[in-house]
């Protein structure tokens, strides 16, 4: 019989490749954040328009590519993470990211991927993919609306022309804000995960993740 007691096992990660598409993320949700919304305006600025449109059409849309991130080897800096998705081929760039190939235990999950999968190999989407995408990104984004699941869906059905500009926009926000940021957190972000491995010795699992939230 399993002990109820037993608490989760906690696996350390590192690296600043999540902090490249963290801090995108944020910048997207700068209200949300306690970020004040002309700074966030001001970084996105730097970003050339095309690429920064983009971003707005679909990382505001797919966010936080984690499980990806998760696999990438160390040292998991910006520059590898940018080097890993320049490997995968360009029409695969969305699918590889999210996992979308990979398959599902989850009814909802599964039909997501098999829809995307779909739109990307026969260049083209349909009204009930729009309702189905407003009825799952709604959870997840409050009152989207049916313009920006169609500026997504415009996207995923292009996969060669999504997967070069995904790439480039990256690369572009990379010099044009990350590349310094990088420099600032990588130390605070190594002594925050110094402080919370000497914590895990001294904290239950229930202590541990409320100091750290």
């Amino acid at each position: 019989m399993a002990n109820k007691n037993t608490s989760p096992k906690i696996t350390w990660d590192f690296g600043t490749a999540y902090e490249l598409f963290v801090s995108l993320h944020v910048l997207d949700e700068a209200e949300f954040f306690g970020i004040r919304p002309a700074y966030a305006a001001g970084v996105r600025s730097r970003i050339p328009a095309p690429e920064r449109k983009l971003l707005e059409e679909v990382f505001s849309i797919t966010g936080v590519p984690l499980k990806w991130l998760s696999k990438l080897p160390a040292p998991k800096d910006a520059i590898s993470a940018l080097w890993a998705l320049k490997q995968i081929p360009a029409a695969e760039r969305l699918i590889k990211l999210y996992g979308a190939d990979e398959p599902q235990t989850d009814e909802k999950h599964q039909k997501f991927n098999e829809t995307i999968l779909r739109i990307t190999s026969e260049g083209k989407w349909n009204n009930e993919d729009v309702e189905f995408f407003l009825k799952q990104f709604h959870k997840k984004h409050g009152k989207i609306k049916r313009e920006a699941i169609e500026s997504f869906l415009n996207w995923v059905s292009k996969p060669e022309e999504l997967g070069e500009g995904f790439l480039s926009a990256m690369q572009a926000y990379y010099q044009a804000f990350f590349e310094e940021e990088e420099k600032r957190v990588e130390p605070v972000l190594r002594a925050g995960l110094e402080r919370a491995i000497s914590l895990q010795s001294q904290l239950s699992f229930e202590e541990l993740f409320l100091e750290l939230s």
